[in-house]
């Protein structure tokens, strides 16, 4: 039956960036949806900073590095090489803000479940 056939283009999704550094010169970078290796990195990382309420839902109960991790794995340079956790922990907090909320919708991650209930209710 056609229905069951599940077609996937296996090439990862990509948004170009131009960062301009100290020296005024804007230079190409690229925002990379992960790997299924690299999602399970930040996934693990993610689950030791969580905690659960008392119905059960999770927490975050340490916000430290989660921006700078989830950049880590996604940034890349014009030749397609990591950015780099120095370079990340550099970037203005504002940098940082966009580019994580970004990452976040390419990756399809959440740390809200009413980021999900509303994409549900949207979707609906």
């Amino acid at each position: 039956m056609a229905d069951d056939i599940l077609e996937f283009d296996l090439k990862r999704k990509e948004i170009i960036l131009m960062l301009k550094g100290a020296d005024g010169i804007a230079r190409k970078h690229f925002l990379r949806e992960l790997d299924g290796v690299k999602r399970e990195e930040y996934m693990d990382f993610l689950s030791k900073k969580m905690t659960f309420n008392d119905d059960g839902k999770p927490l975050i109960k340490n916000m430290a590095g989660l921006y700078p991790k989830l950049l880590e794995l996604s940034l890349a340079d014009e030749h397609y090489e990591p950015f780099g956790a120095k370079n990340v922990g550099q970037l203005p907090a504002t940098v940082q803000e966009a580019l994580f909320k970004k990452a976040m919708q390419l990756n399809g991650l959440s740390l809200d479940e009413n980021d999900k209930a509303e994409k549900s209710a949207k979707n609906a």
